[in-house]
């Protein structure tokens, strides 16, 4: 993949990244609660989310740092 196009992806991934990690961290809230049953699926989705987000921002920062790279 060339840098360019890493680059571009590497900022959606820190956007979308950054919007999954919302849902859930609330969720994570209601389960301290014990409101909310975890084997919703709305409720699995957000630990999904959870899962994945910290792998799509540091996506996303690599490309920020070889972004900056490029440009020093």
């Amino acid at each position: 993949m060339e840098k360019d196009a890493f680059v571009r992806l590497s900022g959606w991934s820190l956007i979308v990244g950054a919007i999954a990690f919302l849902p859930g961290a609330i969720g994570m809230l209601f389960y301290e609660s014990q409101t909310i049953d975890w084997n919703t699926p709305r409720m699995q989705l957000a630990a999904f989310a959870v899962f994945w987000a910290p792998v799509l921002l540091a996506v996303g920062l690599l490309g920020l740092r070889a972004r900056e790279a490029g440009m020093g």
